[in-house]
Parts: C-alpha cells; sequence; structure tokens
C-alpha cells in the first residue's frame, strides 16, 4: 500500500510528530510511506497536524482509501 504523509506547518506541535510517524513506518513497514508529491496517487494520506486546530491545507489531496487527519497521538491508534 502506498501512504502519502503530509505535515502541517509545526507552528503549535503538542506532540512529537515525526517520532509518531516512525513508529507506524516500523509496524507496517510492508507499506512505502512517502512525503505528498503532486500528481502522485496514493491509497491513503495522512494528514499529520500538531494540534487540534488541524489547519493544513488538504483541499488538493486524493487518496484511493483515505484521507486521515491525525491531531494527536491517540490518532495514530485509529491509523494502525
Amino acid at each position: 500500500m502506498k501512504i502519502g504523509i503530509k505535515y502541517c506547518g509545526g507552528c503549535n506541535p503538542r506532540y512529537d510528530r515525526v517520532k509518531e510517524v516512525e513508529k507506524l513506518k516500523k509496524e507496517f513497514s510492508g507499506h512505502s510511506f512517502t512525503g505528498i508529491s503532486s500528481g502522485e496517487d496514493y491509497d491513503v494520506v495522512l494528514v499529520v497536524c500538531g494540534c487540534s486546530a488541524a489547519c493544513a491545507r488538504r483541499d488538493t489531496l486524493s487518496a484511493q482509501k483515505e484521507i486521515m487527519i491525525i491531531c494527536c497521538k491517540e490518532d495514530f491508534v485509529r491509523a494502525g
């Protein structure tokens, strides 16, 4: 599965977003994780926000299965 990752700007992070994504990558090492690139197709897109404002722009994102908004460490459980 090809998983695209988009981070917010990180202006108000309340947890270590990169650390949580790294944990997810290790847990699901059989999947391909990559940063979002224009014109690419993804099965799932994770929009990783540092706080509940979830201000990361996502109007241009598309995914075959799902676009998941992640705003806290607990949301990573849902992503797994």
